[in-house]
């Protein structure tokens, strides 16, 4: 794990149609407060539409539609297309992808959390991405010799109440950027690498079966203007290719 001297403010508003870009990534911030119109609505697949009713709460359809009309809208935006005209598939371990041969060099990753989305697009290399909305984390430090290992473990420990909130959130979430940029999932151990808890931008490498891969990873959270509580604590990790 090496940590990088790069920029690591990352400025995103909900709501905005226009990218922040990071790092050759354009990222957007979407609400999910409201359902989409019906017009905009149109533009999801029957397959879309077809798991967003398996949902059994109105709340969480509404959810999942929301992020999926604000993904297909703003992909369509910088890709210069229709959202209907996006075509998605996923791949051996469920990682969804454009199948658009025009667009095939482009990588896109999706994460929302209650009524936030967080979407990635990037050209010419895997992306991942994973937010959380703050909370109490009540059994982080049982949750953590899951998914940490020992450097990030002691740096839980040393920290109490809303601090260790954000260490593990931020933690968490930096690990699932990484498998899903790798697009490996809870597949692979997470334990087995470490990205740290402090948000910083850290090149990592992974063991993935017989190889072994570099990612880039960084954190990024929203909150009160003129340093408010944090209200969600997101990650980014990029695909640098093999070590």
């Amino acid at each position: 794990m090496i940590e990088l001297d790069l920029p690591e403010m990352i400025s995103l508003r909900v709501g905005d149609s226009h990218p922040v870009c990071c790092d050759g990534v354009a990222l957007w911030l979407a609400g999910l407060e409201h359902w989409p119109s019906e017009q905009a609505q149109a533009g999801l697949s029957p397959r879309e539409r077809e798991r967003g009713e398996r949902f059994r709460l109105d709340r969480d359809r509404r959810r999942y539609v929301a992020a999926h009309v604000a993904l297909r809208d703003r992909l369509a935006r910088h890709l210069g297309c229709s959202p209907v005209e996006l075509r998605f598939d996923t791949g051996p371990r469920g990682k969804p992808y454009l199948a658009n041969p025009a667009w095939a060099s482009w990588h896109f990753n999706l994460s929302h959390s209650v009524d936030v989305a967080l979407i990635a697009l990037c050209k010419d290399g895997e992306v991942g991405v994973d937010l959380e909305v703050m909370r109490s984390i009540e059994d982080a430090h049982d949750l953590a010799m899951t998914v940490f290992g020992p450097q990030e473990q002691a740096e839980l420990l040393r920290a109490d109440g809303s601090v260790r909130d954000r260490l593990f959130l931020q933690g968490w979430t930096r690990k699932e950027a990484c498998l899903k940029a790798l697009g490996e999932g809870f597949n692979l151990n997470a334990r087995s690498f470490e990205v740290g808890l402090s948000g910083g931008v850290t090149q990592v490498q992974i063991q993935v079966g017989q190889r072994i891969e570099r990612l880039c990873v960084r954190s990024f959270w929203g909150g009160g203007v003129g340093g408010g509580t944090v209200r969600w604590v997101g990650a980014l990790a990029r695909r640098l290719g093999p070590a």
